[in-house]
């Protein structure tokens, strides 16, 4: 079995048969039509877009040059498909999605590595004649920031969807896509399309079919949250509207004033009783015995009112 890394025979099946007639190498059918259904890639699709667009974004900012997403798509490919999808991945993350255990290989190709060296290093030309060899420690490390900013931005958009619950892990690897497991007889390949001023190159996302069912759990779980929170939220209005109607017990105290003993027991019907407290002292208006407003004394007709100064501060 061998292949070819040319036409994608999904593309053009007339042409690629016509290119086989004459060919001594036949490129193996890696594509899957089958499998996943397209309605269960729907999230990882998104994820992927919402991924692409925000880490165009972030790159730009550090290199000041404008990186365009031309493109994501998703396919399904048998596992040694891979190696064809993307042949030279020079710069490589193992990512580790928690809490499911999930590994995912994420890769930089060489024509999009040594773009962003040039514009990190201010045009000056790294790229050698040989464009798929491997880095130098010193284009590693000219690479620190845009390795932060590639698994910031992953962890940014994914917890941005299943919340703050997701973790991730992260580490530089020389790991091809058959190092993932379980990837049982499939393989979900994103790949993002993009163009460094005008210099065209891609990142691709590598990742076991579990994945699927890990973001539906996750998704089914937030949404059985998000449920649950509005029925505890329905069921507290309810119980308001029920407790509205009724009645509560409203006090008026004076701070701060007391009275001799002796004064009380001798008080008799039409004696005046002179207080500490200033006329324009606020008196605290209690409810059910807990202080809840200052207000001061009115007239409002022929009945005594109050006026509110001050709330107090909810416990």
């Amino acid at each position: 079995m061998a292949y070819s890394k040319t036409e994608d025979p999904d593309s053009d099946p007339k042409a690629q048969t016509q290119a086989n007639a004459g060919a001594t190498v036949v490129r193996y059918h890696f594509h899957r039509a089958e499998g996943i259904a397209e309605s269960q890639l729907k999230p990882l699709k998104g994820l992927s877009e919402l991924f692409a667009k925000d880490l165009a974004d972030a790159i730009s900012t550090i290199t000041r040059r404008r990186l365009v997403l031309n493109g994501v798509s998703l396919t399904q490919v048998e596992p040694l498909g891979i190696v064809a999808e993307v042949p030279n991945m020079p710069l490589r993350f193992l990512l580790e999605l928690r809490p499911s255990g999930i590994r995912v290989l994420l890769g930089l190709d060489s024509h999009l590595v040594f773009a962003l060296l040039e514009a990190l290093l201010g045009g000056k030309k790294v790229q050698s004649t040989n464009p798929e060899r491997d880095l130098t420690e010193v284009e590693l490390s000219v690479l620190r920031d845009i390795d932060q900013v590639i698994t910031q931005e992953f962890l940014k958009t994914w917890q941005a969807e299943l919340g703050p619950s997701f973790g991730l892990g992260s580490r530089k690897t020389t790991l091809g896509p058959d190092h993932l497991d379980p990837f049982r007889d499939s393989l979900l390949f994103v790949c993002l399309d993009l163009s460094l001023d005008g210099k065209a190159g891609k990142i691709a996302l590598v990742y076991p079919v579990d994945v699927v069912e890990a973001i539906g759990d996750t998704s089914a779980r937030q949404t059985q949250a998000s449920s649950s929170a509005e029925a505890e939220s329905s069921a507290r209005k309810v119980t308001f509207e029920g407790i509205r109607a009724s009645q509560l017990v409203m006090e008026g105290c004076l701070r701060d004033s007391s009275v001799r003993l002796v004064d009380l027991m001798d008080l008799k019907a039409g004696d005046l009783l002179r207080l500490d407290s200033s006329v324009a002292q606020p008196i605290d208006i209690r409810l059910n015995g807990t202080s809840r407003f200052q207000a001061e004394f009115l007239g409002a007709g022929p009945k005594k009112a109050i006026r509110i100064r001050t709330v107090a501060a909810a416990e």
